[in-house]
């Protein structure tokens, strides 16, 4: 697995402390806003046309903290 945002040259290892996080996804308003947020975000970094199509994943150096947020009023969420 490897980072879905453009220059980033991480990828997963077992061995490394540096989490990957999948796209969210669900129905519910929490979901829907935090998903919007970060395709948002991704296509900030990677331009307007990227294709979400696929198991994309981000990796945790483009968090702030370095790991994502369940409190919508981090800046990681």
């Amino acid at each position: 697995t490897s980072c879905c945002v453009v220059g980033c040259r991480s990828r997963y290892s077992p061995s490394s402390s540096l989490k990957f996080y999948r796209i969210p996804c669900g129905s519910r308003p929490l979901q829907v806003n935090r998903r919007r947020l970060w395709i948002k975000a991704i296509k900030q970094a990677n331009g307007k046309d990227y294709d979400f199509s696929g198991n994309i994943r981000i990796c945790g150096a483009h968090f702030i903290s370095g790991e994502l947020s369940l409190d919508n009023e981090s800046p990681d969420f």
